[in-house]
């Protein structure tokens, strides 16, 4: 599927990685929502290990979407990658 996914001239860039499950969710959401097809590489035993852990992975997934899609995928997903630093939650 990954060769299919990346036939032609329009190679897979890395947008987004994290080994918590939610903040995938979250990502592949957005990237869904805004009609961007993306692909989701487990590294090492990831999905074995997420099943064990909980949701939770030493090893990252990441989500790759094609080159012309990259800029736009980076500006959406910019809302979980980029946190101030004095972000501090409230209850």
């Amino acid at each position: 599927m990954f060769d299919k996914f990346t036939e032609g001239k329009n190679p897979l860039v890395a947008v987004f990685s994290s080994n918590n499950s939610f903040e995938l969710g979250v990502a592949a959401e957005i990237l869904n929502d805004n009609d961007i097809p993306f692909v989701a590489k487990e590294k090492g035993a990831g999905g074995y290990m997420k099943v064990i852990a909980g949701g939770f992975s030493i090893y990252a997934t990441e989500l790759y979407v094609r080159k012309d899609d990259e800029e736009r995928a980076r500006e959406l997903l910019i809302v979980l990658t980029d946190v101030p630093e004095d972000f501090e939650l409230s209850y």
